[in-house]
């Protein structure tokens, strides 16, 4: 099973109509021209938000002879990387080609991650999916106070709702509920061949009923049973970090993601804003969702 794969161009335009009418970015050939919030100058992303996009890795240089002397970034997945290290920005990936969770279950899911799953089932949990509104809301609601203790600004609701209007049947918000409170959520885009969840928020308080095994092995199911999918992506994490450890308990693979640049060199993201991120916390909730709206415009690397 090749696990490379980047998203098809189809999809990818698709999400590029969601971005234009989101951010109102200017296009500069193939690229979006992401305007900096400090400087007076912009830089030019293939397309912003997306942890990676159509382009393969071999076809990056090809794509860079439209940059001129603009400042760039290109994320995109590099299968030839293999020497992970701390913090490296990667991409988790399970196989779910059998479309079968059972056989999932028992070939690729870790053992203590099977028992949580079980246990997860006895907590009296359930699970809402789709793209209604009220749906979204929950969502939001999980996903925007997450993103604040995460130190991190979230997007506004209106994304979401884009998303849902353009991507109609390719887009699903899952929500788990604890006596009708949601507890945990993740919002997951459908291509092809892949399921990719791109965001991601849970209540804290919740922990020990281990909602977030039971709301991804559903999500597991629904990607390759009803939707045949033969990949899960659970998204961004880096290297040996908290999120990665959670996804590889599920047996999936990290796929490094380079972010291919001609500034800040020598840093991964996670390390480059560290202090900003820790700033960001002591922010009010309101106020830093209210700014993390403004901001998130100017983050070509977000």
């Amino acid at each position: 099973m090749n696990l490379n794969q980047p998203f098809s161009k189809k999809f990818i335009e698709r999400f590029e109509i969601v971005v234009l009418e989101y951010f109102y970015y200017n296009k500069y050939h193939k690229f979006h021209i992401v305007p900096s919030f400090l400087e007076f100058t912009s830089t030019i992303s293939y397309l912003p938000i997306l942890s990676y996009t159509d382009i393969e890795y071999k076809d990056v240089q090809t794509l860079l002879k439209e940059t001129k002397n603009f400042k760039y970034i290109v994320k995109v997945l590099n299968p030839n990387y293999k020497e992970f290290k701390q913090n490296d920005t990667v991409t988790m990936r399970l196989d779910i080609s059998s479309h079968n969770f059972e056989y999932i279950m028992q070939n690729h899911i870790e053992s203590r991650c099977r028992t949580y799953i079980r246990k997860s089932y006895k907590e009296n949990l359930t699970l809402k999916k789709g793209n209604d509104k009220k749906l979204i809301v929950d969502f939001y609601t999980l996903y925007s106070k997450s993103m604040h203790t995460l130190g991190s600004p979230a997007y506004a609701i209106e994304f979401f709702n884009d998303l849902a209007h353009v991507l109609k049947d390719d887009v699903d918000f899952f929500i788990c509920y604890k006596d009708e409170k949601p507890i945990y959520t993740t919002c997951i885009l459908y291509d092809d061949n892949i399921a990719w969840s791109g965001w991601v928020g849970r209540d804290n308080n919740y922990s020990s009923s281990k909602a977030g095994y039971y709301l991804f092995s559903e999500a597991i199911k629904v990607a390759s049973i009803q939707k045949k999918k033969t990949i899960f992506d659970f998204g961004r994490s880096g290297y040996l970090s908290g999120t990665y450890t959670f996804k590889k308990k599920f047996g999936a693979i990290p796929i490094k993601i380079d972010l291919i640049t001609n500034m800040n060199k020598g840093k991964d993201i996670y390390s480059k804003y560290k202090f900003a991120s820790m700033l960001w916390r002591y922010i009010p909730f309101k106020i830093a969702n209210k700014l993390g709206n403004i901001i998130v415009r100017y983050l070509a690397e977000y």
